[in-house]
């Protein structure tokens, strides 16, 4: 199953004027904020890249004609002259692709009458032309773009974004903050100028990844480019947030952002926690109408309000302010608007829900679509599944993995000689339930994390006893969105979670949960087997071309561990997605046998931590104490390991399938 969590386009900047439809009497123009030498030095960088790039070939046939002059070794000379002709060849791909548009479900004027009349009246006082197209779309995000030709500067077809979940969770007035700060966009020509500078990236990252002196000279000027140009479109962030401002006053705008961080990041926690036990359970999901479950069930809105309600938000985007990023910090853009006069616009409460009457048939149909392209891709191996039953066989598959984990650890390390249910009881209730815990890989994001965490003895007693019922064929889990699945013995929780915590707690417990497991038809002498319900190897993802200790390896997931293989000195550039396709077509065995492959079972891995805010460094923490450093470089391709490399590290047997059964 494809495990794609969907994240539209962002945005660009805002201009517009507010005299009209609720905007203040002050122009847009008059609060732009100065961007100083920026926009010059970005044109100038854009320029010099294309003026660069044919001398770079140019320089080329004049090295290999002066080696053939003078006797020099003509090979040499046509290697270092291959490079900048792939660079040119490279950028001009990139330049003229089309990009098809982002998928979404279209919005026609009769079939959401008023959202189109909101953004009508938000164009018209914005003094900008309203979108040709509004597309729904899954993710919680809006975007803008404007298809035009000539790298974007010649005005084309305009189409707005709109996530689902925004309209599902937000307010009419929170929703006409968002609204007026995309077309914000579109009044500034931040569309324009950002279709301009998309390309040229496309452009300056096809030619930098040429390898050579060439690609050297040419990755620098991309990382000058976005040194200058990175600033420029977070004030265009800032500039577009002014005109959301005068679009529905301070408080909804304030509110728009914050309740926008807030639903991002319950929309990270449903694809970590809910995608996993779709590829668990070997099943298609419904992953729309899932994320939409997910946000609406009971407490979920309690936990919003939460989440933006607090002082600061940078631990939910901690990625925005970075130097590369398009955004600025989510309090720093709180305060602007804070300080800014803003005019007083009367608050709209009304559920954003009731600019599409139609939502749920919106989101449904979205869904639908999303459901038929996974299917086409999984094949017959995953059929499409609704999430009860999903979660069913999951968490059951889960729990049972588990289960033969620990039994395992119980009995390699010698705490037990045989970790059936009756001896992992007797050892609780003689006061050894301590030994029960286990070590838990953990994830790092900073130097403060903790170095690890134990998974307590309640939990392991907890999942031994449940895989002991679920053994008996009376057992079964049920969906619950705002918990973990329950284990439910013929339509009655079985409580086991609860018992297993008292029991670790005071071992006097013990023969409650004993007599717990006996009324459940538990067998007392039940040994779960890891070999029943264990995964193949199978290669997960390939991340080309990373950095360790100064060689270049290609770094493949598998399910049970990583494969690093070490990549020559002389390699080509091009034709990368095809390589790592041929790489994971080729299976995890025929890789393991290569010359210089090096496997790191998932059970050697005790941490894993994010090195900086970029990303670009990973930490891969050892059991006998070592540390892989891994660093992505100019030349890396692939899907990002790290939310893969996260989720194989939370439970090792199953890679991204998550990690212990939810404590008690």
């Amino acid at each position: 199953m494809t495990s794609c969590l969907f994240r539209c386009g962002g945005s660009p900047r805002p201009a517009d004027r507010r005299g009209e439809a609720g905007m203040g009497s002050e122009t847009v123009k008059q609060r732009r904020f100065s961007g100083g030498w920026r926009p010059a030095a970005t044109v100038a960088m854009i320029g010099g890249f294309y003026v660069l790039l044919p001398a770079l070939p140019a320089a080329g046939v004049a090295l290999v004609w002066t080696a053939h002059v003078h006797g020099w070794p003509v090979q040499l000379a046509l290697a270092l002259a291959a490079g900048p002709v792939w660079a040119v060849v490279g950028t001009l791909r990139a330049l003229f692709s089309s990009d098809p548009p982002e998928a979404g479900l279209r919005l026609e004027r009769d079939r959401a009458p008023e959202l189109w009349r909101m953004v009508d009246e938000l164009a018209a006082a914005a003094e900008t032309r309203a979108p040709d197209e509004i597309l729904l779309v899954p993710e919680v995000n809006a975007g803008v773009t404007e298809q035009g030709n000539w790298l974007g500067l010649r005005p084309g077809v305009r189409r707005l974004y709109l996530g689902a979940p925004l309209l599902a969770c937000l307010t009419a007035g929170e929703l006409r903050a968002t609204l007026g700060h995309e077309l914000g966009h579109f009044s500034g020509r931040h569309t324009a100028w950002s279709a301009a500078g998309y390309r040229t990236v496309a452009g300056m990252e096809a030619a930098g990844s040429t390898g050579g002196p060439a690609g050297l000279l040419l990755r620098g000027w991309l990382w000058l480019y976005l040194k200058v140009a990175m600033p420029l479109s977070r004030q265009w962030e800032l500039e577009a947030d002014a005109v959301s401002l005068d679009a529905a006053g301070r408080t909804a705008a304030v509110s728009a952002l914050r309740r926008e961080a807030a639903l991002r990041h319950l929309e990270d926690d449903y694809a970590h926690a809910w995608f996993p036990l779709a590829i668990l359970a070997r099943r298609t999901p419904d992953l729309i109408g899932g994320l939409h479950a997910y946000l609406g069930a009971p407490g979920r809105a309690a936990e919003v309000a939460a989440l933006a309600a607090q002082d600061t938000l940078g631990a939910l985007e901690p990625e925005t302010g970075a130097w590369y990023s398009t955004h600025p910090p989510l309090d720093e853009r709180i305060a602007l608007l804070q300080r800014l006069p803003a005019p007083e616009v009367a608050a709209d409460d009304r559920p954003a829900a009731v600019l599409l009457p139609d939502l749920a048939g919106a989101v449904a149909e979205l869904g639908r679509s999303l459901v038929e392209e996974l299917s086409a891709a999984s094949g017959p191996e995953e059929p499409v599944a609704d999430w009860a039953q999903i979660v069913e066989r999951a968490a059951a598959v889960r729990v049972q993995l588990s289960a033969a984990r620990h039994t395992h650890r119980l009995e390699e390390s010698g705490v037990l000689a045989r970790a059936d249910l009756a001896s992992v009881l007797a050892a609780v209730e003689s006061g050894r339930g301590a030994e029960l815990a286990a070590p838990e890989p953990s994830w790092q994001e900073d130097d403060n994390a903790s170095a690890g965490r134990r998974t307590g003895s309640a939990v392991v007693l907890a999942v031994l006893a449940e895989a002991a019922v679920l053994a008996t064929g009376r057992g079964g889990y049920r969906l619950d969105w705002s918990g973990p699945p329950a284990l439910l013995v013929d339509g009655v929780p079985a409580g086991l979670g609860e018992a297993a915590a008292r029991a670790a707690a005071d071992p006097a417990a013990v023969p409650e949960l004993r007599r717990r497991l006996a009324e459940l038809g538990a067998p007392p002498d039940h040994r779960p087997d890891r070999a029943a319900f264990d995964f193949p190897d199978e290669i997960l993802t390939v991340f080309g071309n990373v950095a360790l200790r100064h060689r270049t390896y290609d770094l493949v997931i598998c399910t049970h561990g990583l494969l690093l293989l070490r990549r020559g000195v002389f390699r080509l550039a091009v034709g990368q997605q095809r390589r790592l396709a041929r790489l994971q077509a080729r299976g995890r065995t025929a890789l393991h046998a290569r010359r210089h492959a090096r496997a790191i079972p998932v059970e050697t891995l005790s941490s894993i931590r994010l090195v900086g805010a970029d990303s670009a460094k990973l930490d891969l923490r050892l059991t006998d104490g070592s540390t892989l450093r891994l660093r992505t470089t100019a030349e890396s391709v692939g899907d990002g390991p790290v939310d893969v490399l996260r989720a194989l590290v939370a439970d090792p047997p199953a890679v991204a399938l998550l990690g212990e059964p939810a404590a008690p």
